[in-house]
């Protein structure tokens, strides 16, 4: 009788395991971004209220952040070789108080999973970048230390947001809060001249 138990206990065991980990590491519900609407950083800065010579604030929604950053990021995705077992199927960013949530979702082996990551953002020269502060296999926390001991480096925790409507202005401050990322900046000389240029032809 004690033996059938000490079987049966491991065969419980691993139903278990097999129910709970898909539920564990599902993919949160990605969001539909508008990839149709074209969001100009350029067209944000001519149509806003801002100080031409001095700091100015913009801000942009959570929407608009998606369908600004969402096609770069999936253009580097699609640039590099997944293994034949990975699918990706989508990412939303989710804005939350000084952090953004990366929500994507992927399969393996056909098995969906979803990978969040959270970052956070910070200025260098004038450069936006992202950092990895937190990663998540659905809602298993996966430790970043592991990660490095396994493939990766320091640098690569971190991504360089390579926006060129961006050297259009200079960034003194950039914060995160619910919904919204907002941006502390001026405007660069040429910028200027584009923007007088624009208000000369809207008062003709």
């Amino acid at each position: 009788m004690k033996t059938r138990k000490v079987l049966i206990l491991p065969f419980i065991l691993i139903i278990l395991l097999i129910t709970f980990i898909p539920y564990m590491i599902k993919p949160s519900k990605i969001k539909k971004i508008d990839i149709s609407k074209d969001i100009s950083i350029t067209e944000k800065l001519l149509t806003s209220d801002i100080i031409v010579f001095g700091k100015s604030t913009i801000s942009f929604t959570e929407e608009e952040v998606n369908s600004l950053l969402v096609p770069l990021i999936e253009k580097e995705i699609s640039k590099s070789n997944l293994p034949s077992y990975i699918k990706y199927n989508g990412l939303y960013i989710d804005l939350k108080k000084n952090k953004a949530l990366i929500k994507t979702d992927i399969s393996l082996y056909k098995l969906p999973v979803g990978l969040n990551i959270y970052t956070k953002v910070f200025l260098k020269n004038n450069i936006v970048y992202i950092k990895l502060t937190n990663v998540f296999l659905g809602r298993i926390p996966i430790s970043l230390y592991i990660l490095k001991k396994l493939m990766l480096n320091e640098s690569d925790l971190t991504f360089n947001l390579n926006i060129k409507e961006l050297d259009k202005i200079t960034i003194k401050d950039i914060t995160i809060t619910e919904n919204n990322l907002n941006i502390k900046f001026i405007i660069n000389k040429d910028t200027i001249i584009n923007f007088l240029d624009k208000l000369k032809e809207d008062i003709k």
